[in-house]
């Protein structure tokens, strides 16, 4: 069994493994003094979290998240085509991901205004639509788009 949390605070992301080991997977944009604070915090209160019945579940992309995070790759920008179902993410790599706007029923719902109203979250892992409330990050999305080498 694996239990771990996830830690969000504006651009600092973090990821706390509880079970089977504790253990720091990763806390990015976090002060040393918070980091210190959240592991213990995350170490005191491991049975505490065990209590609430949480799902545990194990995590698929621990190598991709690694290569996310060891190799700084981030979104740059967004490029949208509703009119073509294109959603393009540009990567500070030079990277290109493709993807159909339609595989995200939030976004494919959403007017031109909406799709162009996003913000990128965790330093770039993620993205934002606060009009349509829909998230989409590296880890997850990646897998499934095409990528494009630029």
């Amino acid at each position: 069994m694996s239990l771990l949390i996830f830690i969000s605070k504006g651009d600092a992301v973090g990821k706390i493994w509880l079970e089977p080991t504790f253990e720091r997977a990763y806390l990015n944009g976090f002060t040393k003094k918070e980091e210190k604070k959240l592991l213990d915090i995350a170490e005191r209160s491991k049975e505490e979290f065990k209590g609430f019945g949480m799902n545990t579940s194990t995590n698929n992309y621990d190598s991709l998240e690694q290569l996310i995070y060891s190799e700084n790759i981030s979104i740059q920008a967004i490029d949208i085509h509703s009119d073509q179902d294109l959603l393009i993410i540009l990567l500070n790599t030079g990277g290109i991901l493709r993807d159909a706007i339609s595989k995200y029923p939030r976004l494919k719902a959403a007017s031109e205004q909406q799709l162009k109203n996003y913000r990128l979250i965790g330093k770039g892992v993620g993205v934002h639509w606060p009009d349509v409330d829909e998230d989409l990050s590296l880890k997850c999305n990646a897998p499934s788009a095409s990528y494009i080498q630029n």
